[in-house]
C-alpha cells in the first residue's frame, strides 16, 4: 500500500477542478463545506491510495471550518473500464473533526475496494 501526496500532476489537476482551479501556490484551497485549506509552504493538500484508477483521498490538514475531509475519485467516461480513464468524478465527501478518522475512512474504502477486486 502506497500513500502519495501532491506529486501526481494528473490527480492535482482533478483536485483543482473539484476544489477550484487555484493551483499549488494559492494557500487557500476551497473545501466542499465552504471552508479553505490554509497551507504553509511544503504542506500537501491531500494524500491518497490508488487502485484500478480509483483514488481514495483525505486532507491531512484542517480547513478553516475545523474539518478534515475524506472522498473518492471514481473514473468515468471514455476509457474508464479499459483502464485508461481521462476523467474522474469526486464522490462520497465526508467530513471529520479528527485527521485520524478521515484517514481511517479513506483507508477503509481503499481496503474494501481492493478486497472486492480480489474476490
Amino acid at each position: 500500500m502506497t500513500v502519495t501526496d501532491e506529486g501526481n500532476e494528473l490527480l492535482q489537476e482533478i483536485v483543482n477542478r473539484v476544489f477550484g482551479d487555484i493551483g499549488f501556490s494559492d494557500p487557500r484551497t476551497r473545501t466542499p463545506g465552504g471552508g479553505f485549506l490554509e497551507l504553509k509552504p511544503g504542506q500537501c493538500e491531500y494524500r491518497h491510495w490508488e487502485e484500478n484508477d480509483w483514488m481514495f483521498c483525505y486532507t491531512p490538514w484542517k480547513d478553516t471550518e475545523g474539518w478534515y475531509w475524506a472522498w473518492t475519485y471514481k473514473p468515468y467516461g471514455k476509457g474508464s473500464r479499459s483502464g485508461n480513464p481521462t476523467r474522474w468524478k469526486a464522490v462520497g465527501f465526508v467530513k471529520f473533526r479528527s485527521r485520524k478518522k478521515a484517514k481511517k475512512r479513506a483507508e477503509d474504502r481503499y481496503i474494501t475496494f481492493t478486497n472486492r477486486a480480489i474476490a
